[in-house]
Parts: C-alpha cells; structure tokens; sequence
C-alpha cells in the first residue's frame, strides 16, 4: 500500500480526524507555534491531552466544537458607542 494512503487511513481511523474540519492553515498554525513559541505548542498539547484524558469536551476537529475555520469566520468585534 503506497505510503500516503496508508497515512491517510491512520488518521481517518486510527486517529479519527474528520478530514473535512482540518484545513492547511491549521497544519500551517502547528508548525509556527512549534518553531516559534514551544513552550506555548507544549502547555496546549498536554491541556488538550488532559481534557481528552478526563473525558469532558468534544475529541479535536469534531463539529460540535464550533470553532470557525479561519480568523475571517469570526465576528466582528462590537464598535464602540460615540460619546457626545
């Protein structure tokens, strides 16, 4: 079996990720906090091994986390009211 499709499979079900929910960007998010800010990338990965270990939340990329795709989904912040 060629390699890509084998490392497709294992994160389709092994893994379980929804590959529909994952984007380039969050794979491009990864690997700047990895180079740039490690000790940030670890403390987020053992919280997220934590809650899954705990069983409270939702497992990654799963379609009740409601997290929006990329910063351009999220709403805007709301303007601030003109003082007279």
């Amino acid at each position: 079996m060629p390699r890509p499709v084998k490392e497709l499979l294992r994160l389709v079900h092994v893994e379980q990720i929804d590959l529909s929910q994952v984007k380039r960007v969050d794979f491009e998010i990864i690997s700047y906090l990895k180079d740039s800010h490690p000790d940030l990338y670890r403390n987020l990965r053992r919280a997220v091994k934590g809650r899954q270990k705990a069983g409270s939340g939702t497992p990654p990329f799963s379609e009740d986390a409601n997290i929006p795709d990329d910063l351009g989904d999220s709403q805007p912040a709301a303007p601030e009211t003109a003082q007279r």
